[in-house]
């Protein structure tokens, strides 16, 4: 027998075998970690060139805060960027410069309420949003008027979450005159499936199980970006380009969710009647928008956030569900002597789609024309104090 077999040690091919193992697997690990860096390098240089809600996918730590009773609100002092716009919060807790929460004698105080298109989405700047160019527009008009109009839009915000702020703070602020446009949360929840009558974004938090603390393993896989890389070029079904949407949505089948319209126009009914309870003016305003039986494809692909979130409804279906929405609107005004700005007619209709960054938000130009929609009907109605 071989001295070395007899000894136990290893045959110099062995020798070599194991060598060439361990620095594979040394040349492997090396290329893992250099990966790894390179694509958290990219990540970084690539996030610098964006917005922190395009860089963060959306999520802005510090725009919200939870709410026991509305969810979630703003959160007083936030600046920053989101929602393609420069954002400033007030102490107060809503958009916009800092305000005194007791009224000065002799000042008329408006307050707009509704979602984030009252709040600005879309707007470039606190400036470029509808109630500050209001503000602007009045102070120009009516320059011995003394007034106000604070920004009280929520994103998210459906429509009993309004009156839920309305009675819970806005009527401490003891202002002249509300404006409330809200609503395409409401349409867009009635989308889902299974639908919940007045449904409201962050509700799922409540009911969500607790998980189970995964193992050291696995919480260091997830911190890696080159297995997350991995795992969605595997396993990540592919995104829906514009086109698919657009071809899905024209042949979408589901029927309108008109029990949904109810109950929003039961809440806006009842927003109206606290308001009127406490003897403060109103004026409702239906929703500016492209939707049409024949769009343009530029305005189709304005749809694409939405056609992905609420894949049921055809482009049709849309057009006439907004429909349905702004009739209750105008239906509530009626039926409760409350004036309606009624953008449909009010809006321009050559290549209106140019007005908006989506289905629902408004450019800084759109935004304008909203302005001056709601002036225009405040002067129609003689909303404002007679000796402005």
């Amino acid at each position: 027998m071989d001295a070395a077999q007899g000894d136990g040690s290893l045959q110099p091919g062995t020798v070599t075998l194991c060598k060439k193992l361990f620095f594979s697997l040394v040349l492997c690990g090396g290329l893992v970690v250099a990966t790894e860096v390179l694509i958290r390098c990219y990540d970084a240089v690539a996030a610098l060139g964006r917005a922190p809600d395009e860089a963060t996918g959306g999520a802005v730590p510090g725009l919200t805060i939870k709410d026991p009773f509305l969810q979630y609100r703003l959160k007083p002092g936030y600046a920053g960027r989101t929602l393609g716009s420069d954002i400033g919060v007030s102490s107060v807790g809503f958009r916009g410069d800092e305000f005194a929460k007791a009224k000065s004698p002799g000042r008329f105080r408006i307050v707009t309420m509704g979602d984030s298109t009252t709040f600005g989405a879309g707007a470039s700047t606190n400036a470029s949003t509808y109630p500050a160019q209001l503000e602007k527009l009045l102070r120009h008009a009516f320059p011995k008027l003394n007034c106000e109009v604070i920004n009280a839009g929520i994103p998210g915000y459906n429509s009993l979450q309004v009156l839920i702020l309305l009675e819970t703070e806005i009527l401490e602020l003891k202002p002249d005159l509300v404006i409330i446009f809200i609503g395409w949360n409401d349409l867009g929840a009635s989308t889902f499936d299974p639908w919940r009558p007045n449904y409201a974004f962050g509700m799922d938090e409540r009911f969500r199980r607790v998980k189970k603390p995964r193992s050291l393993l696995r919480r260091a896989v997830a911190q890696s970006r080159v297995a997350v890389k991995l795992y969605l070029m595997l396993f990540e079904k592919r995104k829906p380009t514009a086109d698919d949407l657009i071809r899905r949505a024209e042949m979408a089948e589901y029927p309108l969710n008109k029990e949904a319209v109810d109950v929003y126009r039961r809440n806006l009914r009842s927003i109206v009647n606290v308001l009127k309870g406490e003897r403060i003016r109103c004026l409702l305003v239906t929703w500016p928008s492209f939707l049409d039986r024949e769009m343009p494809y530029e305005a189709k692909k304005l749809m694409t956030f939405s056609l992905q979130h609420s894949p049921r409804l055809s482009l049709r279906g849309w057009y006439e569900l907004h429909g349905l929405y702004d009739r209750a609107i105008r239906e509530v005004g009626e039926e409760l002597n409350v004036p309606v700005v009624d953008n449909g007619k009010l809006f321009p209709t050559e290549n209106r789609h140019r007005l908006f960054v989506d289905v629902a938000h408004l450019t800084d130009e759109g935004n304008a024309i909203l302005a001056g929609n709601v002036l225009e009907t405040m002067k129609q109605h003689r909303l404002l104090p007679s000796d402005a």
